[in-house]
């Protein structure tokens, strides 16, 4: 009984650790896909980058309104990772 015991807390314990490996392989893969989408949002320049991208068109690439929002509402990959969000609100 004793070593079964001790057989399964080890088991419990490398569960744990594995757990932990996963857990932040995963923030770092969504800080990637955060990255990504900053960059791609940072693309088209200071002055063009909120008007033209593949999520809002093409269509306001000539006008100079000045948005620069960088594009903080179309985050349709970062943001749609709920933990991704949670660890964001967190911080």
């Amino acid at each position: 009984m004793e070593q079964q015991y001790r057989e399964l807390k080890q088991e419990l314990k490398q569960l744990i650790e594995d757990r932990k490996v996963q857990e932040d392989r995963l923030d770092q893969l969504q800080q990637e896909i955060y990255d990504k989408e900053t960059e791609y949002f940072d693309l088209g320049g200071a002055t063009s980058k909120s008007y033209h991208n593949i999520l809002r068109g093409f269509d306001g690439m000539n006008r100079n309104s000045g948005n620069s929002n960088n594009g903080s509402g179309d985050r349709i990959f970062s943001l749609s990772s709920a933990s991704y969000v949670k660890q964001e609100q967190n911080t």
